[in-house]
């Protein structure tokens, strides 16, 4: 039999799903008699000998047959299906193989590894990356810190199940315990605070107030982020602006957000804490304009009740935006009572 059809009956062969000690013997007889222990499919996905061990062979055999392939010199930094070797492992939360990986050769990929590490909760193999020396407040030269990766496993959560700690605590609180900065870097995008905030998770949250965030400044945002009234009363008591007007998401403000986001009940919480009815976004609306093109009839009769619909007509002229012949009617008459 020629090199080729050892290599491609060894490229079939590891991907079973199912195999016998007489398969892994197998194995390392067509390695012995030539087959490619490099050899990648031409097309799409471009799966390798390594890529399928590591996909489809069960954790307790997994790190045998790479170790037999790291024997006749696998390529370990080989690109699959967008992965690495290295990534692949971390998906199967297989610590074993990211660190014989990593012994043997890997050298690309560490921060996306890390990244999947946190999101699938794979505590050893964060541990395992981090004492590469990763930076865990700047993911890839980006301003993500790592600690905002932390949300996925809360996110995907079965939301069914009461847990002991929540998920993405956890590891969470292990980052932090390894130096990650609670406040994230001063230009990150988003810090970990409002990533939290953005994803309502409570628990992050109150351990990142209690490693080290104290207040929040005048000028974040992060009522914008804010899902829920809970969050925003624990925000407000924390040093949240409710009136703060962020250019980064086009001059809005809680109170305009909230309209945006169509939340009832956080509209109507900023306006019983008093939050500035009229200030206004970049397009010169204020949340009662928002409101108005939303052409959502029960929000603007609610807020008719505490704006000064004329003044916002001289603000921005209401029926200039307003397409619905029923939104136009209201306006008229609530332009009219005033």
């Amino acid at each position: 039999m020629d090199n080729k059809s050892l290599t491609l009956e060894l490229f079939d062969l590891v991907n079973k799903r199912k195999y016998t000690s007489s398969d892994i013997a197998k194995i390392e007889t067509l390695l012995k008699e030539g087959a490619d222990v490099n050899y990648q499919e031409p097309e799409y996905p471009f799966e390798t000998i390594l890529y399928r061990v590591i996909s489809s062979w069960k954790k307790e055999e997994r790190l045998a047959i790479v170790k037999l392939l790291q024997s006749y010199n696998v390529d370990v930094n080989v690109e699959c299906d967008i992965f690495l070797p290295i990534e692949h492992a971390a998906q199967k939360g297989d610590e074993k193989v990211v660190e014989f990986l990593l012994e043997n050769g890997a050298d690309e990929g560490f921060q996306a590894t890390l990244k999947i590490a946190i999101e699938g909760e794979h505590i050893e193999i964060a541990k395992i990356l981090i004492d590469t020396g990763i930076n865990l407040d700047m993911h890839e030269g980006a301003d993500v810190p790592f600690l905002n990766y932390c949300t996925e496993p809360y996110r995907i959560r079965d939301r069914k199940k009461e847990y002991d700690v929540v998920p993405g605590v956890t590891i969470a609180q292990f980052l932090i315990d390894r130096g990650a900065n609670p406040n994230g870097l001063p230009n990150s995008s988003l810090t970990p605070l409002q990533n939290a905030v953005n994803n309502d998770f409570f628990e992050l949250v109150e351990l990142l107030f209690d490693n080290g965030i104290e207040s929040i400044a005048e000028e974040d945002p992060i009522l914008l982020m804010v899902q829920s009234v809970e969050m925003a009363k624990i925000l407000l008591q924390k040093g949240a602006n409710i009136n703060v007007r962020s250019e980064k998401y086009r001059g809005s403000t809680p109170l305009i957000s909230s309209i945006s986001k169509e939340n009832r009940s956080l509209i109507e919480f900023f306006i019983e804490e008093k939050a500035n009815l009229y200030s206004v976004d970049n397009d010169g609306f204020t949340a009662f304009h928002r409101a108005v093109l939303l052409e959502d009839i029960n929000l603007i009769k609610y807020l008719a009740d505490y704006y000064d619909i004329k003044k916002c007509d001289e603000i921005y002229s209401l029926l200039s935006i307003v397409d619905s012949t029923w939104i136009k009617k209201i306006i008229e008459e609530l332009l009219s009572d005033t």
